[in-house]
């Protein structure tokens, strides 16, 4: 028989020993298993947690037995079966228990990742390769997120799946491992770019590779197989992939390339600067920190002297095959960053790092541990002041999820089916409530009941259904309104802040005009309980407002002779307040200006209202005022701004990456 020179064995296939047998690589089984129980030690503060944000689409979709998560829809760009379908159906079933099963399933998950990363070092450049790559890989501050977010499951069954391929590559098992990268692409799309590294792991290793045409043909024609059911493939082709359409997917410009990827590298070296920003409780911070401390002084333990094995380069090339093409492609075909993207590229970049702190010696190797897990501690304790989501963001998020879900199940622990429930978020910033209760009709998952209607106040509907208001401010102390007798209960038994009232109120008010049941927004307006006559004489010119869409003049004149006159300085104060939440089908800002007597032709009155808007983030007025301001004044800079701002938003919300109702 020919023998290859190479001194590895020469089979046409490697011995069919027992799968669990080439997965521990010649590993005690502590060593296998240490840096999975590494990357649980440190994720464990990130169990807690609840659902968040897209969670509650893909639950919701449960909730209605919907199978958009389960069969290519056109109206959703991804396909994801296994990861969103088959995953939160489980966790569904799982009801109140469902968001802590979810984040099990997905620590649990991470742990096996982690430990096949440090297998798979160990199959390619030895023992020491093996455990400095998987304890690197636990030690990214990026990874700790996928934890943290129950939908994260998407990158961590795709990873997961990925590293079982390249294990059974290794092994010999070519169908295994194409059903595993089969199972992970139908998790995440990014498991497509590290094909490459799978069928060429037996040419990096020096083993024959006949039969690698054969395998070749198969993954080509199970990414045919798919582009030609996923959505997004024919929308991004048609379209030369550029974005719209796709929501966040698309090629983004060299500029905005160039700076994800420098993001990502810096989060693969566990690098952000940012403000520290403590959100763990006292015994997490003591549990992490001892995690370090423990997992730099077992690593010493268990490394023995550096590796002088002489395949090390063969780590080195698999590492860079596994890493380059999901940082490549999520660089440059997702439109905005986040840290934990840089999770799957870690898959590569742990092995690359890992194989040359194998060759350093032991003081070295495990003075670079302590050091990264330390700025892996420390880059999970900063806040970003940009849109960059952080472990930090999701906690502070969660806790108020958990806070308003108990508030309002103590407030109102039932609701008859079908109800409208108009809710008046208040609360903004970090806790990012708004945008979940209203995009992802949380309520309806928290009272598990898909005929509630979920709502704003200024869109309410003329339906014949129970009827409820309540408004949410920043302590989340959610109130429950009766607009009818003006009776306030909080979840708490504190009396509300006039002002949470006031602005449900006024907004539900805003619901009954849009409807066209003026007369009932009016005496709500004109009967309300007042605190001073400036909060009085607003909202009867509201009122007044309203009788003036509806042309009803002479009413709108014997109401508006019983208010003071209204200064000028004191119109452009508070109409843009009135003006920023309406009816999602009819606006007032016409009667509005006749209503608090601002000149409709008055340029610097336009600029004013338009720059509110501008300053405030309220893209659709803005852009509305705008309009009218730059056809008083074509190249008015604010109006421009704004003007730019309402389409950036409009293309914003026509690119919306999860089909609602």
């Amino acid at each position: 028989m020919q023998t290859h020179p190479h001194p590895l064995p020469t089979s046409e296939s490697p011995p069919k020993a027992a799968f669990l047998d080439d997965l521990r690589a010649g590993l005690p089984w502590g060593t296998w298993a240490f840096p999975g129980i590494l990357v649980l030690l440190l994720s464990i503060s990130c169990i807690g947690l609840t659902y968040l944000w897209d969670d509650y689409a893909f639950l919701n979709n449960a909730l209605r037995n919907r199978l958009w998560d389960f069969l290519p829809d056109p109206s959703d760009a991804f396909y994801r079966p296994l990861s969103r379908g088959v995953y939160f159906a489980i966790l569904y079933i799982a009801r109140d228990s469902g968001a802590l099963l979810g984040h099990w399933i997905n620590v649990v998950t991470l742990s096996l990742t982690a430990c096949l990363v440090g297998a798979a070092g160990a199959r390619l450049g030895g023992k020491q390769v093996g455990l400095c790559s998987g304890v690197v890989f636990a030690g990214l501050a990026c990874v700790p997120t996928l934890v943290a977010w129950t939908c994260c499951s998407q990158d961590l069954l795709a990873m997961l799946f990925v590293m079982l391929a390249l294990h059974y590559r290794m092994s010999g098992r070519t169908m295994a491992a194409l059903f595993c990268m089969a199972f992970g692409i139908l998790s995440k799309e990014t498991a497509l770019v590290t094909i490459p590294a799978i069928l060429a792991v037996d040419w990096v290793r020096g083993r024959p590779t006949k039969g690698l045409w054969r395998e070749t043909g198969l993954y080509a024609l199970l990414v045919v197989a798919w582009a030609s059911i996923h959505p997004a493939m024919r929308i991004l082709i048609a379209r030369g992939f550029r974005p719209g359409g796709t929501g966040y997917v698309g090629l983004a410009g060299l500029t905005d390339t160039l700076k994800h990827a420098g993001t990502y590298v810096l989060e693969l070296c566990n690098l952000r600067v940012g403000v520290l920003d403590l959100t763990w409780s006292p015994w997490e911070i003591v549990v992490l920190i001892a995690s370090a401390i423990g997992g730099t002084a077992a690593t010493w333990y268990l490394l023995g002297e550096p590796s002088r094995h002489p395949h090390r380069r063969q780590v080195v090339v698999v590492g860079i095959l596994l890493a380059v093409g999901p940082w490549l492609l999520t660089s440059a075909m997702v439109l905005g960053s986040s840290q934990y993207y840089a999770a799957f590229p870690g898959l590569g970049t742990s092995l690359i790092l890992g194989s040359w702190l194998a060759r350093r010696s032991r003081r070295v190797a495990v003075g670079f541990v302590a050091l990264f897990l330390v700025l892996g501690l420390w880059s999970r304790a900063t806040e970003m002041k940009t849109a960059y989501l952080t472990e930090g963001d999701l906690r502070i998020s969660s806790r108020a999820h958990v806070e308003l879900w108990r508030a309002m199940l103590r407030l109102q622990p039932t609701l008859p089916a079908g109800s409208q429930v108009l809710i008046s978020v208040q609360a903004h910033g970090r806790l990012r409530v708004y945008h979940q209760v209203y995009n992802y009709q949380m309520p309806c998952l928290w009272y598990r009941d898909p005929t509630l209607e979920i709502g704003k106040p200024e869109n309410r509907k003329a339906v014949n259904a129970p009827e409820f208001l309540f408004a949410v401010p920043q302590d989340l102390d959610i109130v429950r309104i009766d607009p009818f007798t003006f009776r306030t209960t909080t979840a708490s038994g504190r009396p509300p802040a006039y002002l949470t009232v006031e602005q449900a109120l006024r907004t539900y008010a805003m619901g009954l005009a849009g409807c066209g049941e003026t007369d009932a927004a009016a005496r709500l307006l004109v009967g309300m309980p007042e605190i001073d006559r400036n909060f009085e004489s607003l909202h009867h010119r509201m009122a007044v407002m309203f009788l003036m869409a509806d042309g009803r003049e002479e009413d709108a004149k014997k109401l508006l002779s019983g208010i003071p006159p209204a200064t000028r300085d004191w119109a452009l104060d508070n109409l843009p307040a009135v003006l920023a939440q309406q009816p999602a089908m009819r606006t007032f800002d016409a009667a509005g200006l006749r209503a608090f007597g601002v000149d409709s032709t008055d340029v610097d009155a336009l600029r004013r209202l338009t720059g509110w808007y501008l300053r405030r983030r309220y893209p659709d007025p803005a852009g509305r005022f705008a309009d009218r301001l730059l056809a008083r004044s074509p190249h008015d800079s604010t109006g421009l701004a704004a003007a730019a701002v309402r389409d950036s938003a409009f293309a914003a919300r026509s690119k919306a990456r999860i089909r609602e109702d």
